[in-house]
């Protein structure tokens, strides 16, 4: 599977977008401090740790994960991941700030969370039907992530190595929803990649195929389309693919 990742230093660069089409990007020159992975091809930015520590204990990790895990800092990032699972894979496309997040789920739905007041909406990109939540738990949307806060203390096989060009921890956990593979990265604060072999159900996995920090994102990509009619769908306790998101 390639890979690709873009890290920018010193300049601006800003997503920009007409009538919330997310494919219209904008990205600014980085004099040359825009470095590409592809494959297993080494990325060499100052902001890619290149040369890193093979050991790692649970107290390090833990520290690392209570300081810099997914949403819980102040960054603007825009990733690809695929989620796949019976049979299935599901590409997404991802924009978050601080104050929200919108994901493109394949190429058929859009779902915008709003961090700060906990509601949400959803359309399809054919603007056939448009949904709305008073109430959604974003934490169990991204609960594979998330455990790691407070299972810290539980993982087993801690390492540092590389994983397509970018530096990771690998560990692995072991709960009531069964055995958890990951590669997280300290420098973005995500697993890039995991792998749950569940107990209830089948093996899933997440995989980051791109990610960059980006100095800011248009705020038109988190509003309601105008020329859509929303229904209230009361509370959001599903996932975002059904059961492939884990």
């Amino acid at each position: 599977m390639a890979m690709s990742i873009t890290a920018c230093k010193d300049d601006d660069k800003v997503i920009s977008t007409e009538d919330n089409d997310i494919n219209q990007v904008e990205s600014v020159d980085n004099d040359n401090q825009t470095v590409e992975a592809t494959g297993d091809a080494e990325a060499t930015s100052d902001e890619v740790l290149t040369e890193v520590k093979k050991e790692i204990n649970k107290e390090e990790f833990a520290d690392i994960i209570a300081k810099n895990i997914f949403m819980t800092y102040d960054k603007n990032i825009h990733m690809e991941y695929d989620i796949s699972g019976n049979g299935t894979t599901s590409h997404m496309n991802l924009y978050m700030t601080p104050d929200n997040l919108r994901c493109l789920v394949g190429d058929y739905a859009v779902v915008v969370f709003r961090l700060t007041d906990e509601t949400a909406f959803m359309y399809m990109t054919d603007k056939s039907f448009g949904g709305e939540y008073s109430h959604f738990d974003l934490l169990n949307e991204w609960q594979y992530h998330t455990i790691l806060i407070e299972e810290a203390a539980n993982v087993t096989n801690l390492k540092r190595e590389a994983l397509s060009g970018w530096d990771v921890i690998y560990g692995e956990l072991d709960n009531e929803d069964g055995h958890l593979k990951f590669w997280y990265s300290e420098h973005y604060g995500i697993m890039m990649k995991y792998i749950v072999d569940s107990t209830a159900t089948w093996e899933t996995t997440f995989e980051v195929t791109s990610i960059e920090i980006l100095d800011s994102i248009d705020p038109a990509l988190f509003e309601k389309p105008n020329d859509i009619q929303f229904f209230d769908l009361g509370d959001l306790e599903g996932s975002l693919v059904g059961d492939t998101a884990g």
